[in-house]
């Protein structure tokens, strides 16, 4: 990753926790800490690809490195207020398999 990129944690502050959640949106296994919808799935085909990836665990951590084309922006006026969604259509990945990375982003995102 370039020196002065910067990692931004989408884990959910305890104040975003306590939002009323929408009704289309069901619930994650880790307790909401994370926002649904930002998940990323990798078939077969796919993992193939990627070394890093063959002999992953569940709970291992890699570093995610995507370019991607903003692909649908839209924006919803409701009587609870607007609301922005951006799609992003991945067009090339890279992983990195580098512990150290890990570590001071999961220090910075347990802060919140």
């Amino acid at each position: 990753m370039p020196d002065d990129m910067k990692l931004t944690s989408l884990k959910l502050t305890k104040k975003d926790r306590e939002k009323p959640k929408d009704a289309c949106c069901p619930s994650t296994e880790d307790g909401e800490r994370y926002p649904w919808g930002t998940d990323m799935r990798f078939e077969e085909q796919i993992v193939k690809r990627f070394p890093e990836l063959q002999d992953a665990q569940a709970g291992d951590m890699v570093s995610l490195y995507v370019k991607a084309k903003i692909a649908r922006v839209e924006s919803i006026d409701t009587d609870k207020g607007k609301k922005r969604t951006v799609t992003l259509q991945p067009e090339g990945i890279a992983f990195e398999n580098d512990a150290s990375d890990q570590r001071a982003f999961n220090s910075e995102a347990e802060r919140d």
